[in-house]
């Protein structure tokens, strides 16, 4: 498919078996392009100051010019039912896949409005911020970069941003989520904080979760037990806070430490030490916050607890 409109007006193209999208371009409007069946193999569809709609109902939309950008518009909604894999320079990303990766590269920031599949979903930005209403990855991993700015909360506390069973999270002036998931790893490179509030319980995996510059505080909040898997690392004077609420616990499995910032854990059944606390800082343990007189520390080690 080849298709130009060079003045004002919309290019609307439906497709019975799929094509190879070489060119749609909508100078002043939307595109539109359909498939009943089939996929859409997706080289470049321009819709200047409108919207890019691709829908392949029975298929997949595919990337076809390798890492060269595939759309270009002010915003994009796609949905497919195997697969979305695109290079995008958009405003507003909406994906929605019925089963199969969903795989966005957007050139320089973007309000992530929904992007939702059974399976992974990874939106992953050169440039800019990505601002989250909703991500959700079935059973899969949710993953976000922001290579140079920030993940940002877009539909504000407490409604829920990423829906996963694990998120990985990359940004560079910070992370601000409200989850659903089961694990966790984040990891903020340059200046800012993470912060990440689950509503259930929650594990502490892969990499950790790290602040690697700009004395970048933690605070990570779980609806239920908090099991620190892997280590928590604040750059600097950079703070950590782990809270387990509603009732769970904290299961200590790994490090938590930074240089000179505080280090405060609060569960309300519980904190279970296995590894060290680090800092020069202070240290505040609460393993009884709700105040019922059922949580305590257990096997903690008093020097770890301490300025070290």
């Amino acid at each position: 498919l080849t298709a130009t409109n060079t003045g004002p007006g919309n290019i609307n193209l439906d497709e019975l078996n799929g094509a190879n999208v070489l060119d749609v371009n909508a100078t002043d409007g939307n595109a539109t392009v359909t498939t009943t069946t089939g996929g859409l193999a997706v080289t470049a569809v321009t819709a200047n100051g409108g919207t890019a709609t691709l829908t392949a109902a029975a298929g997949a939309i595919t990337d076809a010019n390798g890492a060269a950008n595939n759309i270009a518009a002010t915003n994009l909604v796609a949905t497919a039912a195997t697969g979305i894999d695109l290079d995008t320079t958009v405003a507003t990303l909406t994906a929605v896949n019925t089963a199969g990766a969903i795989t966005l590269n957007e050139a320089d920031g973007a309000a992530v409005l929904n992007v939702a599949t059974t399976g992974d979903a990874t939106v992953t930005s050169a440039t800019g911020n990505l601002d989250v209403t909703t991500v959700t990855a079935t059973g899969g991993t949710a993953t976000l970069t922001a290579t140079t700015g920030a993940i940002t909360d877009a539909n504000l506390a407490p409604a829920n941003n990423v829906t996963a069973t694990s998120l990985v999270a990359t940004a560079a002036t910070g992370i601000s989520l409200d989850t659903t998931i089961t694990n966790l790893t984040a990891t903020n490179t340059t200046a800012g904080d993470i912060a990440v509030r689950e509503f259930n319980a929650l594990t502490i995996a892969g990499t950790g979760v790290a602040t690697q510059g700009g004395n970048g505080g933690i605070d990570v909040t779980a609806g239920g037990t908090l099991t620190v898997n892997s280590v928590v690392t604040a750059d600097g004077s950079g703070a950590v806070n782990l809270t387990a609420a509603g009732g769970g616990a904290l299961a200590l499995n790994a490090d938590v430490t930074s240089a000179t910032g505080n280090l405060t854990l609060a569960a309300d059944a519980g904190i279970a030490m296995a590894e060290a606390l680090a800092t020069l800082g202070d240290v505040s343990l609460n393993a009884d916050a709700d105040g019922n007189g059922a949580g305590a520390v257990t096997d903690a080690d008093v020097a770890d607890e301490t300025e070290v």
